[in-house]
């Protein structure tokens, strides 16, 4: 029985070095700007994501609206392009982002557009990385 249990610990720990060892490491450009808006408005921009990591990754890009941070939720007015891609190590790819501002805007908004990566040859084991650049909305003065 103690043979068993020993043998499961190990088998978890190695799990878990191989998920820290294929960890992906993701840096974005901008991390944070700021964006002044008429209500509806359409705004683009870009974001460029960069694979400082050793492994291919996989990311998800993922924006989300901060503005109640009780009730996070997905940006039916920000629409993000491309949503799923790889990068080889070293490699950066540019995320288009298009924003139409609703008619009944308020003063203000929080986003953060997410980029959930994970190593694609460990896919199925290992940890990921979830960072946002961040986008404070805040409308015109007349």
């Amino acid at each position: 029985m103690m043979t068993l249990i020993l043998r499961s610990s190990f088998l978890v720990l190695c799990i878990m070095v191989l998920g820290v060892s294929a960890q992906a490491a993701v840096s974005l450009n901008p991390e944070f700007q700021k964006i002044e808006f008429k209500p509806r408005q359409k705004i683009s921009g870009t974001i460029e994501v960069t694979n400082r990591g050793a492994d291919e990754i996989n990311v998800q890009v993922q924006p989300e609206d901060w503005t109640d941070k009780q009730n996070i939720q997905r940006v039916s007015w920000l629409k993000v392009k491309p949503e799923i891609f790889i990068l080889k190590p070293g490699a950066a790819q540019k995320v288009s982002f298009t924003a139409k501002m609703p008619m009944d805007s308020s003063a203000q908004y929080v986003t953060q557009i997410f980029f959930a990566a994970r190593a694609v040859k460990h896919s199925d084991v290992g940890i990921g990385v979830r960072i946002a650049a961040l986008i404070h909305w805040k409308k015109k003065q007349k």
